[in-house]
């Protein structure tokens, strides 16, 4: 189980990230998962200066811009969505590499306010990783019209890392995002419980001393490796029993310790036009007759009829 941190102090951050190298402090990555708004940020931070390319070797589009308003002209870079630390798509690969390259940048893990249970999980990795992380809880508005609560700074004080809710879209907490970037600095002694046989195995493979992913704790990149030759056995991993498994059950279950009286996620029924339509499409039984409606006034009476007769 990881262990609790007290609050952020900033002179202490600020101190740890003045060991940092220059260019370490002058460059930001913005990470999370597709659809969280991570883009937003990245024009609110570096506005219309960007430059857009393929990252080599792939065609994975890489954004890179400044932030004048941050380290003297921080260099900020959107990397492609990603789910854990372990990649599986070429965009995840992209993303991972960038963070290994860029050692020392900080991190922003920009999530879903609205669903962060289901992305802590990463923030916990990335940390224990020992990567400077900033929490960006993006889309608090979206989250508050649900009844979504979270204590941000309970929620600080419990990760170690500076946490800052925002609406990037409409530039809100933007400002308090600028300034709390320099205390960004790895939090040292964070660990995810991943379990006796697994800790054993974490063991054996660190003191073996050969783990790919220089810029990574060892303790990370020995449970990256094992992750690895787990999906090397089928049989295993189709039991739902692998290392891979054992990871990111490990990783939710810390979440939701880490989560428990600071954050409220209400179930919400679904009330409006939209999600009464939604609902009926998906009927076993009313869902078959709004299809066909839909194909022969959709397709065959408009785009058949009238589209292509017009």
């Amino acid at each position: 189980m990881a262990t609790t941190q007290p609050a952020v102090d900033p002179a202490r951050t600020e101190s740890a990230s003045s060991r940092r190298t220059t260019s370490a402090r002058q460059r930001i990555l913005i990470v999370g998962c597709p659809n969280v708004g991570k883009s937003a940020l990245f024009n609110r931070l570096t506005g219309s200066y960007v430059t857009v390319s393929n990252y080599p070797g792939t065609t994975v589009g890489i954004a890179r811009g400044r932030a004048a308003g941050i380290a003297g002209g921080a260099e900020v870079v959107d990397t492609p969505g990603m789910y854990s630390l372990r990649p599986i798509t070429d965009e995840e690969r992209v993303a991972l590499q960038v963070i290994l390259e860029a050692r020392g940048a900080t991190v922003l893990h920009v999530v879903d306010a609205k669903n962060l249970d289901r992305m802590l999980p990463l923030t916990l990795q990335m940390i224990e990783a020992g990567l400077p992380v900033v929490l960006v809880l993006n889309m608090a508005d979206e989250a508050a019209a649900m009844d979504v609560r979270i204590d941000a700074p309970a929620l600080e004080r419990r990760l170690g890392i500076p946490v800052v809710p925002t609406v990037a879209t409409r530039g809100k907490g933007i400002d308090v995002l600028t300034r709390r970037i320099p205390q960004a600095a790895p939090r040292e002694g964070f660990r995810i419980d991943y379990g006796e046989d697994l800790e054993r195995a974490i063991a054996r493979r660190r003191a073996c001393g050969a783990a790919a992913g220089e810029g990574l704790s060892p303790r990370t990149r020995a449970v990256m490796r094992l992750q690895d030759d787990g999906a090397a056995a089928p049989g295993r991993q189709a039991t739902g029993d692998g290392p891979q498994h054992t990871v990111l059950a490990a990783a939710r279950r810390e979440a939701m310790r880490l989560l428990d009286g600071v954050a409220a996620f209400p179930e919400v029924s679904p009330r409006g036009l939209r999600e009464a339509v939604g609902r009926l499409c998906v009927h076993p039984v009313w869902g078959v007759p709004i299809l066909l409606a839909v194909l022969y006034f959709g397709l065959y009476t408009f785009v058949g009829g009238f589209g292509a007769g017009t």
